[in-house]
């Protein structure tokens, strides 16, 4: 069954379905996570394609997918626009996966991000990312009612992958705005 990765970043969540035999068409607009993300999954060859489009218009066939997800990429897109193409895009039937990586606070390195951020943005606000977004897609009516599912998954990356993923945090950048690279320098 056909995948949509909406927001596929640098194919983290794309390498998952695609591992397990699925074909996958991921979605980034984002040019320097895209590349990364191609590199990433090229060894896959045609069950992945890559797409340059946004949440709100991704240029997908309609009626064509068995999933459409959003792996942390929901909370930086027009929500409304983007819950009305995921439902063009989707099979009857589909599914639709929203998910996210909330770090752990408690951990000690964690923690000291936190703390160094809000030394540069006192007022830092993590946004949607943060909040439980069933209610919005309820009020979607687009979609059965949300079903929340969580737990804890601890992820060791590379030192040059975790800077680069803070290099590319969107409500970071947002709020940071030129400030954004001494943050990233200073993580």
């Amino acid at each position: 069954d056909p995948v949509a990765d909406i927001g596929a970043g640098t194919g983290n969540l794309t390498t998952l379905f695609l591992q397990r035999g699925y074909k996958v068409d991921a979605v980034e607009p984002n040019a320097a996570m895209r590349r990364h993300g191609i590199a990433q999954t090229e060894r896959f060859g045609g069950a992945v394609s890559w797409v340059e489009a946004v949440a709100e218009d991704t240029r997908l066939p309609r009626g064509a997918y068995a999933l459409v997800t959003f792996g942390s990429s929901f909370n930086v897109v027009d929500t409304q626009a983007a819950l009305k193409e995921t439902a063009a895009v989707l099979r009857p039937g589909g599914w639709f996966m929203c998910c996210w990586n909330h770090r752990d606070l408690e951990n000690p390195l964690q923690h000291a991000v936190e703390d160094l951020i809000r030394s540069h943005l006192p007022c830092f606000v993590k946004g949607t990312r943060a909040e439980d977004q069933a209610h919005v897609i309820a009020g979607s009516r687009l979609f059965e009612p949300a079903q929340s599912i969580s737990g804890t998954i601890v992820h060791r990356v590379r030192t040059s992958d975790w800077v680069m993923a803070w290099r590319s945090h969107a409500t970071l950048a947002r709020q940071a705005g030129d400030r954004l690279e001494v943050i990233v320098t200073d993580i």
